[in-house]
This record gives structure tokens, sequence and C-alpha cells, in this order.
């Protein structure tokens, strides 16, 4: 959303951008993202900030909301203007780094967990990486008409 403001030459002070949206898969056999069967074509709708809370080397996050949510999500793309495939397969690398931290941080716990038992310490903490979402926002300033946001 920030590319699709900023190429058109707009402001991003204080505002927030609604958007039809499509909950994507990964197809592994194909390394793609696509619709799953029970997935309504922009059936949900989202309200996003278009001023970044946070740049980093790579990415660009934004505050996002589901509409009919309570829960606060974290929307990321490409820091870097790219070509809609290419935006794709920034997020299908994002995605699996993410895949493999929450493996990581499961079997992270489990040695923890372990360690505190023979130490017979008490209250082993715990790390938590969540499952990391790709939506399909309905965007007709971007090329294609299509942004992905992986959340």
């Amino acid at each position: 959303l920030l590319q699709s403001t900023l190429e058109r030459g707009g402001s991003t002070e204080g505002s927030t951008s609604t958007h039809s949206a499509t909950m994507m898969v990964l197809d592994e056999t194909e390394s793609k993202f696509v619709v799953p069967h029970d997935e309504i074509r922009d059936g949900r709708t989202v309200n996003i900030s278009t001023v970044p809370f946070a740049l980093g080397g790579l990415r660009t996050v934004f505050n996002m909301q589901m509409v009919g949510s309570s829960k606060n999500l974290v929307a990321k793309e490409s820091r870097h203007i790219l070509a809609y495939s290419d935006r794709l397969r920034f997020h299908l690398g994002t995605y699996k780094c993410h895949l493999r931290a929450m493996k990581a941080s499961k079997n992270f716990n489990k040695k923890l967990k372990k360690y505190y038992k023979q130490q017979k310490k008490k209250n082993c903490p715990k790390t938590k990486f969540l499952k990391p979402a790709v939506l399909r926002l309905k965007d007709t300033n971007c090329a294609g008409g299509k942004q992905s946001q992986l959340v």
C-alpha cells in the first residue's frame, strides 16, 4: 500500500485505507500462493494504515485490522518498489522463513523445558512464533489491481 500511495504521489500521513481481501495459502507442490477452495474471493475486508510504523532493511510494516475483529495485525511488504510477481516471490521467501522460525521456536521450547526440568527450576519461559498468512488485497491503484501483504 505504501508503494501504491507513493507511486501516486499521495500523502501517507495519518491515513488508513479499506480493501477487500482474500486469504491465500501456500501450495507447497507448486511453491506458490493460491486461493483455498473454501475462501470467498475478496470476501474479507481489512483496514490498513498507509503510514508504516517501522522500516527495516527489507520490509515496511503497517498496522492492519480485519473488519469485524478486534485483533490487531501487522502487515509486511517489501521496502523496495517491486513488480507484482517480485512481491509474491518476496512474500514466498519471507513466509517460508516464518515457518522455519516457528519450527525452531518449538524445538527451542522443548530443549529449554528439558533443561529447566534437569535443573529442577520452575516457571520455564516459552517463545511463540505466530503463523504467518498472506492476504491479497484488491487495490486498483496497484499494477494488476492487487496488493499482497504478509500478515
